[in-house]
């Protein structure tokens, strides 16, 4: 049961900026069943159109979503990404 998040972050808003250092600086990169994903969307923002377009969930600068099965399993942006949710989707 892998969970592949993907955090979509605007490099140009400072907001966006300092939510991913914080999420950067407390995620356990090395767990087995996380793949992270950084999407850089002013570099792509087609990538991010179509993330926003198969998932069904509204655009937002900085956004987390995890997938699993090719589902969003969790989601949130701006102050309510917190790690905390993500490892509580993590198989004991």
């Amino acid at each position: 049961m892998n969970l592949d998040p993907i955090f979509k972050h605007s490099v140009s808003r400072g907001i966006s900026n300092m939510v991913w250092h914080q999420f950067q600086n407390n995620i356990d990169f090395t767990n087995e069943h996380i793949e992270m994903l950084y999407l850089d969307l002013i570099a792509n923002r087609d990538i991010s159109n179509e993330i926003t377009r198969r998932f069904q969930v509204l655009h937002q600068s900085p956004q987390i979503l995890v997938i699993q099965n090719k589902k969003v399993v969790h989601h949130a942006s701006h102050s309510a990404i917190r790690l905390s949710n993500i490892k509580e989707l993590l198989p004991s």
